[in-house]
């Protein structure tokens, strides 16, 4: 994606963090639906985002070109096809791993929350399922048996 984005002089790299973050997708999506317009394009970018909103318009000038439009469209595809995919996977193996855990309940401690920024929970963390399988919890030291 960012290829044909550098290509048609979008500079969306620079402008945001994550091409493939929210923000970067929601202007992806914009551009594919045919909004062409950076002032636009610039409002769909988080609040959150270190750059200003002129900023970030200036990175998304540029020329489109049809052919890199399908490339970028087509890129886009193969992005959503594979994170479901991965999804997809995650979860077999989530599945496949519950198989093998021991039937007897194992205590297993709260996991620690940092103060002062909000972080998300990792969906793709069977942490209660890796410590049930191997008896040893993954923030201790390794072996030392729950």
């Amino acid at each position: 994606m960012q290829k044909a984005l550098r290509l048609m002089n979008i500079r969306l790299d620079v402008a945001i963090r994550d091409i493939t973050g929210r923000s970067g997708i929601n202007i992806i999506k914009a551009i594919l639906a045919g909004n062409r317009n950076p002032e636009y394009l610039a409002s769909l970018v988080d609040i959150r985002t270190k750059k200003s909103k002129d900023e970030i318009a200036k990175s998304l000038c540029g020329t489109w070109r049809s052919e890199l439009l399908f490339e970028l469209k087509a890129c886009l595809d193969f992005y959503r096809y594979f994170n479901c995919s991965l999804k997809e996977c995650d979860q077999i193996i989530e599945r496949l791993l519950i198989e093998y855990v021991p039937k007897k309940p194992v205590s297993i401690k709260q996991e620690t929350i940092f103060k002062g920024y909000n972080r998300k929970k990792i969906k793709n963390a069977p942490r209660a399922i890796f410590c049930c399988f191997l008896n040893i919890s993954s923030t201790d030291n390794f072996g030392k048996v729950i």
